[in-house]
């Protein structure tokens, strides 16, 4: 029952994040709306103890660390660096059960879930910092372009969706 309420209030913040927030919070919210799904997927399918090598949380951490750091590339805000980092440390945390260090069952899932939990956290605090914030005439870009091949990849051939708020 508790990871229930857990799953539904964190879904409940990121889709408040996908709601409510500029483009770059918005594409990290899905993302983490993905590694939820995925998450609550690998729940529901696997029974195995939480102190094993965890390949499916491995490949979610991964995804999240990939999809934070493309973020950090395009967009012009200081979040998504520091959630690729905390990814990056989920990502060392499964390190531990691979090579068969003995870790306590707590640790390791501290380990695993802390650097995602403060990654969700920091998404909710950009989206209220954007909202707070007055619209500037002329204020910032919300993503960056690169010259050369990244600049084929950039959110400013992305679809409406996730091009600034422009109406509240």
């Amino acid at each position: 029952m508790l990871d229930l309420v857990v799953i539904l209030g964190i879904a409940a913040a990121l889709i408040f994040v996908v709601r409510c927030g500029d483009g770059p919070e918005r594409a990290g919210g899905l993302l983490m709306l993905l590694i939820l799904a995925f998450s609550v997927l690998r729940l529901l399918t696997t029974t195995g103890p939480v102190d094993d090598f965890d390949l499916l949380g491995l490949l979610s951490d991964g995804l999240a660390f990939i999809g934070f750091s493309w973020i950090a590339l395009f967009a012009w805000r200081f979040w998504p660096i520091w959630t690729a980092a905390l990814q990056l440390l989920a990502i060392g945390a499964h390190f531990g059960p691979a090579l068969q260090l003995p870790i306590d069952p707590l640790a390791y899932a501290i380990m695993r879930t802390a650097p995602t939990a403060v990654a969700i956290l920091s998404l909710v605090a950009a989206t209220i910092f954007h909202l707070r914030k007055p619209d500037l005439v002329g204020s910032k870009q919300r993503w960056r372009t690169w010259s050369g091949p990244l600049n084929r990849i950039s959110p400013k051939r992305w679809p409406r969706a996730f091009l600034p708020n422009t109406g509240r």
